[in-house]
């Protein structure tokens, strides 16, 4: 796959120099298969957004950036977030792809039939992570979900902590 978006990721990858690549191995992507078969599961056999192809070609099974996408069972963990929005009464009937959570409680996401480098959104299934207005979705400061993976790439290429 040729990558377009997220040219630092793999550099990072293919680098293989810092603290967190020695601690636990470089990143581990999705095989064109396997991204071809989530595809199918969560956005309809659509294509997927081409930043979100790169990302899990790259390290989709395995980010080493501190996102614990969680690989080849992404669709079940996007059916569990929707039923859990569903709960304070958010329905997302879009097709959506889950980066990251945190504590069970929150995370971030994309809209998997937008361009191909979307804005992330961040989402919380509890009130008490909802963002300071209350909301329960709400845009995340980063632009595009490459702006996202870039910044978290220097974080670990830099062995910052998040």
């Amino acid at each position: 796959m040729e990558i377009e978006y997220l040219k630092k990721y793999e550099f990072y990858k293919q680098n293989g120099a810092s603290k967190r690549i020695s601690a636990f191995g470089p990143p581990v992507g999705l095989t064109e298969t396997e991204i071809k078969q989530l595809e199918l599961e969560m956005n309809n056999g659509n294509s997927f957004p081409k930043v979100y192809k790169e990302f899990l070609n790259i390290g989709g099974e395995f980010s080493c950036i501190s996102l614990n996408h969680v690989g080849k069972n992404a669709g079940k963990l996007v059916i569990k977030y929707k039923e859990a929005l569903r709960t304070r009464n958010v329905d997302i009937v879009r097709p959506i792809a889950i980066l990251n959570t945190f504590e069970g409680q929150c995370g971030v996401f994309i809209f998997l039939d937008n361009e191909d480098n979307s804005q992330p959104w961040n989402f919380s299934i509890h009130k008490d992570y909802d963002n300071d207005e209350g909301e329960i979705i709400w845009k995340s400061p980063f632009k595009t979900l490459a702006d996202m993976i870039d910044e978290l790439v220097y974080i670990s290429e830099n062995n910052l902590s998040v």
